[in-house]
């Protein structure tokens, strides 16, 4: 066998031809000769494959760049922060994957599913979103089960045929994410962020330490790390956002019913605890500190708070909120009264702008919660006094 080996590697090399052009060339060739070949590795791709993955020079090859720290998938519990969560993003892992290594994603890619639609219209089309996915599954199993002539329009289809898609990158990212983790514990991106929200989510610790021997979430021990890291983070954030002197204090009620496993008589009471949530808001729009200081003005006007903003005359008589009010009862008429209304809306029109601020994102950041019953003055002024 291994004089053939040579003789074969001398042919090619006779004839400047490469063993992955080779391979390549015969599987594109449509010569009838060639069938025999395509035959034998389709009957022994499996062997092939196995051999290639764990060769010496070649097992390292399909995650060698996926296990490098410059893309930003390692993840250290002990020093993980919150930024890195909220820019975590899985269609932006599957792209650089995608990009990073072709043929691994290649070999995980659902045929089928290739085949229903071009690929120019699968990029056209690949930014659905989990809630497009979750509105569509209802008639992708009514595609799957249903058997002869199927009423669907071909919008519908191929909206479905994209949510198999998006579902598909999902899976071929938790697959390569299991593989680059088995071979660099470091690169944890995946798992971390998984682990963290089982952790939100109650999960219970047996489930965890199930995923986490299945490498697609970290330890129990590594969520508590990366959680006391946040903490940490936020209480720093907190106080500084405090010392800004520009953020709002927001916070509100919510209950939670701690039930017994076995109520019994003697144990009988009110298993409904009420606490406070708090959590802190910057104000944005460039407001200052000195943009606050506004209480002398408003004591001195404060038999007359209602002319502080006076509002110009109009035609109709109507004030501003009670124009806005108008404009929202037949804005939902017209949306949502009886389809004869549904002819105007080419005729409602906006209403007008007074004083438009701009749109822009809240900076905010969450307290802990408070075991405080916020129902009395007592504890609204217990409250505020815990955030401040």
């Amino acid at each position: 066998m291994h004089d053939q080996v040579v003789g074969v590697l001398q042919a090619l090399l006779h004839y400047n031809l490469s063993v992955s052009a080779f391979v390549n060339c015969l599987l594109d060739t449509k010569h009838d000769f060639s069938q025999f070949a395509i035959n034998d590795l389709a009957a022994n791709f499996q062997s092939v494959l196995a051999s290639s993955i764990t060769h010496t020079h070649l097992k390292d090859s399909i995650v060698l760049w996926l296990r490098k720290s410059q893309h930003g998938w390692h993840f250290s519990v002990t020093n993980i922060l919150a930024e890195q969560l909220e820019n975590f993003h899985l269609k932006d892992m599957a792209n650089d994957m995608e990009r990073l290594a072709p043929e691994l994603w290649k070999l995980l890619d659902k045929q089928h599913l290739s085949t229903l639609i071009p690929p120019t219209a699968v990029a056209a089309n690949d930014n659905i979103g989990d809630n497009e996915e979750e509105q569509y599954w209802a008639k992708v199993d009514g595609v799957e089960q249903s058997s002869g002539d199927i009423d669907i329009d071909i919008r519908t289809l191929h909206r479905v045929v994209l949510v198999k898609i998006v579902g598909s990158h999902n899976k071929k990212v938790v697959i390569i994410c299991i593989l680059i983790h088995s071979t660099n514990q470091k690169c944890n991106a995946f798992a971390s962020v998984m682990g963290i929200f089982l952790h939100s989510c109650n999960t219970p610790e047996k489930v965890i330490h199930a995923l986490a021997r299945m490498g697609i979430s970290i330890s129990a021990s590594s969520i508590h790390f990366a959680v006391h890291s946040l903490s940490y983070e936020t209480y720093h954030t907190l106080h500084d956002m405090g010392q800004s002197l520009t953020v709002g204090y927001a916070y509100d009620n919510f209950d939670i019913d701690f039930k017994t496993s076995m109520p019994t008589i003697e144990k009988a009471m009110d298993t409904l605890t009420h606490m406070t949530s708090g959590s802190l808001i910057y104000l944005e729009h460039d407001v200052t500190a000195d943009d606050l200081k506004c209480s002398a003005y408003l004591w001195a006007c404060c038999m007359d708070l209602l002319r502080l903003h006076p509002e110009p005359s109009h035609s109709s008589g109507l004030m501003c909120c009670q124009h806005w009010n108008a404009y929202k009862f037949l804005a939902d008429l017209v949306k949502y009264g009886p389809a004869y209304f549904s002819c105007f809306h080419t005729s409602l029109r906006c209403p007008e702008t007074v004083d438009q601020i701009p749109v822009t994102k809240m900076r905010h950041a969450p307290a802990r919660a408070m075991d405080i019953n916020q129902s009395k003055v007592s504890g609204n002024i217990e409250a505020i006094t815990d955030l401040l």
